[in-house]
């Protein structure tokens, strides 16, 4: 029996949906698909395409982490110089 990738159960995410749940505007992500750093999306008809949800999800995450990081990196630069 084939087992199923856990994201063919995935919801099918719109455009629309996408920029508000991201935030983002429509040229922003598909410059940021251009660039790699967005994940694409998949074509469910001629002319429709759609996004996992996981995929959207996951991207959020990892910005969210890396919000984290920088904020933590300039709370550690400003206690440095404040030192001095």
């Amino acid at each position: 029996m084939d087992t199923l990738d856990p994201r063919a159960l995935d919801r099918l995410l719109r455009r629309r949906e996408v920029e508000r749940i991201t935030g983002l505007a429509r040229a922003t992500i598909y410059a940021e698909i251009s660039k790699g750093r967005f994940p694409a999306p998949l074509k469910i008809t001629d002319k429709a395409v759609a996004w996992r949800e996981s995929d959207v999800r996951e991207w959020l995450a990892s910005r969210v982490r890396v919000g984290r990081q920088s904020r933590s990196a300039l709370i550690g630069t400003a206690s440095r110089t404040r030192a001095n």
